[in-house]
């Protein structure tokens, strides 16, 4: 079962600007799902997950900072396998959407790094990734939002668009 969603055609075509490429639902039941969204060199993956507790045990803040921890650990974890390189945490914070979602705050970090021809077949040049990380009903929700660092520079109001967009999908889903 996808956790909140329920059924794959409950998953929302779009979010902010982004169109849904795929959808993922993890052999071990407790990982949830993930679904990407995409739009050029843009992507947003959303992944929604409890860790096999069914959404019914209730996430604590510091499970939450726990958790985001060890995501950031797993972004550097990657530049060790050389699936990136040059990574730098450029900024660790907390960001508070507004309107009918005001109050649901996300654990945030941004990185910059570069994928290695290795991995890809084409030069994405510099990239910058996004980590964002809240709960949602009993779930994690984490979201990877990454494009070209030389695409245009109002990326953040893209985000919030679409982090706005998928809280609104989840609240009426």
């Amino acid at each position: 079962m996808i956790p909140v969603f329920s059924q794959s055609d409950r998953i929302p075509p779009d979010l902010g600007d982004l169109s849904l490429q795929s959808f993922i639902e993890a052999e071990d039941k407790d990982l949830g799902v993930q679904i990407r969204y995409t739009r050029g060199a843009t992507r947003a993956d959303v992944y929604l997950y409890d860790f096999g507790t069914s959404g019914t045990k209730s996430i604590s803040h510091s499970d939450s900072l726990e958790h985001f921890k060890a995501c950031c650990s797993d972004v550097l974890s990657l530049a060790d396998a050389g699936f990136y390189r040059n990574v730098k945490l450029e900024q660790c914070d907390g960001w508070e959407l507004e309107g009918c979602h005001a109050g649901t705050c996300f654990i945030h970090a941004q990185f910059s790094f570069q994928i290695p021809d290795t991995q890809i077949s084409i030069d994405v040049g510099e990239q910058i990734s996004h980590l964002l990380l809240t709960t949602f009903k009993g779930f994690f929700l984490k979201v990877r939002f990454s494009y070209p660092a030389n695409s245009h520079p109002d990326r953040i109001l893209d985000i919030r668009e679409f982090l706005f967009d998928l809280l609104t999908k989840l609240k009426t889903a």
